[in-house]
């Protein structure tokens, strides 16, 4: 009793401190940008990816060579996270349209962002929508319009920023956090109301050199996503030691072949080289043959 009376104690003193903050955040989310991105957001399209989430997972992963992506993006004038996206929502169009569920508008990309973390310690992750281009056949189009979507997301993620340091900041009580979370894992809810991403890719730094762990080398460093209810597949998508590293995990009955993605993930890549450099590469050497893959796949019943 004395616990459950410091809880509410505790959640109260934190609503009185963040309310400044809520206010802020508030009134910046109806300016005209602002609102803009709403929009989209609301306008989402919603797929077989964002339904309810069987109790079965499937996760893959493959690396290649991350030099020619380097080239890719230097030419496109695009980030590293940019040219992911760019090779995820090209990706996920292929495979959408060879199961004839490509939707009119585009997929909407759950990206996480780590902030500069102040305290003690704790994590400090929020994330931005960015529309991932999955309606625009031309990759060079498709490329130009995420670079648009992606500064639109950052810059919207930081006007919120700006307007909760109000104060203590935004210190969500615990109980308003737990009512916000519960669609996100509930299949029931997540179905009547899909949360504003259709799909989720995150990049996590890696070391750019071979790293060793008990004196053995650590040969590729995946990560492996959670997956939220109405949100069947989660990606990564980072490099280490010279490679391309990237990995799904995916609801199992939502995609069943999960390494369709990557694979064309890869050969988006390859399109890319080919469209921007011709047949050769840019020194004018001779191109070699497919890039050499390793690919792993687990089915595991949560």
């Amino acid at each position: 009793m004395r616990r459950n009376l410091g809880g509410v104690i505790e959640d109260s003193r934190r609503l009185l401190q963040t309310t400044g903050a809520i206010a802020g955040a508030s009134r910046a989310l109806v300016q005209g940008s602002n609102r803009e991105m709403l929009a989209k957001l609301a306008q989402r399209p919603v797929t077989h990816l964002n339904g309810p989430l069987s109790d079965e997972r499937r996760f893959v992963a493959r690396t290649w060579p991350v030099e020619p992506l380097h080239r890719v993006r230097k030419v496109l004038g695009i980030t590293f996270n940019d040219v992911g996206l760019l090779l995820f929502g090209g990706a996920l169009r292929r495979y959408l349209d060879e199961l004839d569920a490509l939707p009119e508008a585009s997929l909407v990309c759950n990206v996480p962002v780590a902030l500069a973390a102040s305290g003690k310690g704790g994590n400090a992750v929020l994330t931005m929508w960015v529309p991932i281009g999955t309606h625009i056949a031309d990759a060079q189009e498709r490329a130009a319009f995420i670079k648009e979507e992606a500064a639109a997301a950052k810059q919207f993620l930081q006007s919120l920023l700006t307007a909760s340091a109000v104060g203590s900041g935004m210190r969500m009580p615990s109980l308003m956090v737990r009512a916000m979370a519960l669609p996100l894992a509930s299949g029931a809810l997540a179905k009547m109301n899909p949360p504003p991403g259709n799909v989720a890719l995150s990049n996590v730094p890696s070391p750019a050199t071979p790293i060793h762990v008990a004196g053995a080398l650590v040969e590729s460093n995946h990560g492996m996503p959670m997956l939220l209810q109405g949100q069947a597949v989660g990606g990564t998508f980072t490099s280490y030691a010279g490679k391309v590293v990237t990995g799904l995990t995916c609801c199992a009955q939502a995609v069943p072949e999960p390494e369709r993605i990557l694979e064309y993930m890869q050969d988006e890549q390859m399109a890319l080289e080919r469209l921007l450099f011709g047949a050769g590469k840019p020194d004018g050497k001779a191109k070699g043959g497919r890039a050499r893959r390793t690919r792993s796949t687990r089915r595991v019943k949560t």
